[in-house]
């Protein structure tokens, strides 16, 4: 399973087929067709906890429905860490975090979008590298190609279908990457919109993910990236 996945279908429960889409934001994969990646190696930064940095539900968000709480994760699960699959993808590799953890799933009214997130606890180095990552090639081509490679086997849109969306890369965030995915349904064609922003400033970075049926909701993106960098400078 990638990163994506192992909590994807609580994103749209309640939303129809986008539940379905949220499943094909991860592909499977196991150990055997992966690299190594180093375990977190001494000297990690450890005194930080993962879940004190996912994304918190504030008063401006009481529109928002809990479907599930944050949790921890094994910091050596890739399930949990997308740098692992960016690493495999331009052959480099990368430490896993001493700490990580996904934050609350959190619908919106009428279930038309979601938001989940990652957090995860690293060194300055880790950061630096981590982010260099983000800029070492085809970060959209490498993440659809993660996402999708299941897609048509579990019967979902193929990732041959999903087009990229050109957005603005919202202030604070590393990296955006935004996506649209089509579903046929009675006969009709619905698109689906999901955003990953990565962020990242001290020792601990993260990922937000924000999915949504029928339009892009590009103001939630902005507006929660926003909080999401305030609330990651309160280390």
């Amino acid at each position: 399973m990638t990163w994506t996945n192992s909590r994807a279908r609580l994103m749209l429960a309640g939303a129809g087929a986008a539940t379905a889409f949220a499943l094909a934001l991860g592909g499977c994969s196991t150990a055997d067709d992966k690299p190594e990646t180093a375990a977190p190696s001494a000297g990690t930064a450890t005194e930080l906890n993962a879940i004190d940095f996912v994304y918190a539900k504030g008063p401006e968000d009481n529109d928002l429905t809990e479907l599930q709480a944050a949790a921890g994760e094994d910091p050596t699960d890739r399930d949990a860490f997308p740098y692992a699959d960016i690493a495999e993808c331009f052959g480099k590799e990368v430490d896993f975090p001493s700490s990580s953890a996904s934050g609350p799933a959190l619908q919106g009214p009428e279930g038309v979008y979601s938001i989940i997130s990652y957090a995860h606890v690293v060194t300055p180095e880790q950061l630096k590298r981590h982010t260099a990552l983000l800029g070492e090639g085809d970060l959209t081509g490498c993440l659809m190609s993660t996402m999708g490679e299941d897609a048509a086997d579990d019967g979902l849109s193929s990732v041959d279908t999903w087009t990229s969306r050109d957005t603005p890369l919202p202030p604070g965030a590393l990296a955006r990457l935004s996506f649209v995915m089509p579903s046929e349904e009675g006969g009709a064609t619905v698109e689906y919109y999901s955003d990953i922003v990565f962020l990242g400033t001290g020792r601990v970075e993260a990922e937000l993910i924000v999915m949504s049926m029928g339009n892009p909701v590009d103001d939630v993106v902005e507006n929660a990236t926003a909080r999401y960098v305030a609330q990651l400078k309160l280390q």
